[in-house]
């Protein structure tokens, strides 16, 4: 399967997610932690991998966002760009749903720390002729891959969400799930 470049998303939606797209803040929290030189981060939701990225230094962190296996890398520069650091508290499993308390229980003792986003992004839901033009015109499709912005391939499904900084300062694209 031929999979759509980063420069390519970015060229195709960059416009189209200041002109559809709408401007939100990150209103949920995020899990974070310091990273460790070579470990292996593996981004799973609901059981399909969708990307995986080694850290290269010790000074980046390991992000979980809500959703269940969504983790990811970011460099100390993201980090500062993107939370809160006097939002920094633990996490409080009785502050979580029943079937959640043993996940939060879990983060809290891999050293996870709940932060709040201080960013802003334009967002804009997929639709069929975006999930067409991953397939290189050969869709529909139900998934498709493009590069993310760390290198590795991503999944996309029609629904899902893409996004970029706002403002565009940053001009890469990722996926979140819709």
């Amino acid at each position: 399967m031929t999979v759509r470049s980063q420069a390519e998303v970015q060229t195709h939606f960059g416009s189209l997610l200041q002109s559809e797209g709408s401007v939100n803040r990150k209103a949920v929290t995020t899990f974070l932690r310091k990273a460790k030189n070579g470990e292996s981060i593996v981004t799973s939701v609901g059981g399909t991998v969708e990307s995986q990225n080694t850290v290269s230094d010790d000074n980046s962190y390991v992000a979980r966002g809500k959703a269940d296996g969504e983790q990811y890398v970011l460099t100390k520069k993201a980090f500062e760009e993107s939370y809160e650091e006097t939002s920094a508290r633990p996490i409080d499993p009785e502050g979580f749903e029943k079937d959640q308390k043993e996940n939060a229980s879990k983060l809290r003792d891999e050293g996870f720390l709940e932060y709040k986003s201080k960013r802003k992004v334009w967002a804009r839901k997929t639709t069929p002729e975006d999930m067409s033009w991953f397939a290189f015109g050969e869709g529909p499709v139900s998934e498709a891959f493009f590069i993310a912005p760390w290198g590795e391939k991503m999944r996309v499904e029609e629904g899902d969400f893409l996004v970029t900084q706002c403002p565009r300062d940053n001009p890469e694209i990722y996926r979140i799930e819709g």
